[in-house]
């Protein structure tokens, strides 16, 4: 069965008894059988100055048995509004099986809606993969920047989190490295850098881990301080001295992507050690010194 698709305005004139019946003023069918045209529908504001609030349509399509059937479509809106897309986006290749659109908010504070793209995998394939798209009228069919992870993940617009006055958006995973199902969620903040046409912008967490040591040299005590991927949490500390015999190992929980650990060396002579870290399929090694 073929999906259809409604808008209507409402009019709350007249008594309520006698309400006359609304007035479709856009009316659009999926393409094919399985689409499920109007999966989810989001309004984009006014994207070519026209006055007018334009929208993004989901077809979510048959995810499995019939992926050819996922599609996004975009449209002007308009007295009467278009019928007919201005983009349209599949997915259904061999890979990812579907596709989804929602707004993000205004993500880089140019006063323009922007939006969210997000493919998903056939069962037991990748994670999501998500694209953001700066609206405006400078827009493109290109994503101005991307973030993907191996495992289960959603994205959110959240609006101001942090009061700068430029959308933010959360990113939040159910599962992460090693099957835990302990879970994650981050926020990350907009900003007036991110510019329509710049097909990647360099992630705002690492997508290495990073390790570093201060002060360093040290007498007794010292922080460790760890730089993390995305929902990485789980680390295994592990210290050796200058012949490679374990001297300290530790397991630790981080609950952000930075996470400082006070290193209490009292018990250990003067000397050169080696910290290693390894989180998930993450593993660093540096160098530290204690001097009594």
């Amino acid at each position: 069965m073929k999906q259809i698709l409604f808008i209507i305005l409402l009019s709350l004139e007249g008594a309520c008894l006698a309400q006359p019946m609304p007035d479709v003023i856009w009316d659009r069918s999926g393409r094919y059988d399985n689409s499920h045209f109007g999966s989810n529908i989001s309004s984009l504001g006014d994207q070519n100055n026209d006055g007018y609030t334009d929208w993004v349509v989901t077809a979510v399509g048959n995810t499995q048995e019939y992926p050819e059937d996922a599609y996004i479509e975009f449209f002007y809106g308009g007295n009467p509004p278009s019928t007919t897309p201005y983009w349209t986006i599949t997915a259904g290749d061999s890979v990812y099986k579907t596709v989804y659109a929602d707004r993000a908010g205004d993500l880089n504070g140019d006063g323009y809606i922007d939006w969210k793209i997000v493919l998903w995998p056939e069962l037991g394939g990748p994670g999501l993969h998500t694209y953001f798209c700066l609206g405006g009228p400078e827009q493109d069919m290109l994503p101005d920047f991307d973030h993907f992870v191996d495992y289960q993940e959603r994205f959110d617009g959240i609006g101001d989190f942090n009061g700068d006055g430029i959308d933010d958006f959360a990113i939040g995973a159910t599962s992460s490295w090693g099957g835990s199902t302990r879970g994650r969620a981050i926020v990350v903040a907009g900003s007036d850098d991110y510019i329509v046409g710049v097909t990647k912008i360099p992630p705002v967490v690492p997508e290495t881990m990073k390790l570093s040591v201060y002060p360093n040299p040290f007498n007794s005590e010292t922080t460790i301080e760890f730089n993390l991927p995305p929902f990485v949490t789980d680390i295994t500390l592990r210290v050796f001295d200058i012949t490679g015999r374990l001297v300290e190992e530790r397991s630790l929980y981080a609950h952000s992507n930075i996470y400082r650990y006070r290193f209490d060396g009292t018990h250990l002579p003067t000397g050169a050690y080696f910290v290693q870290a390894t989180a998930g399929t993450h593993q660093v090694t540096t160098k530290m010194m204690i001097v009594k």
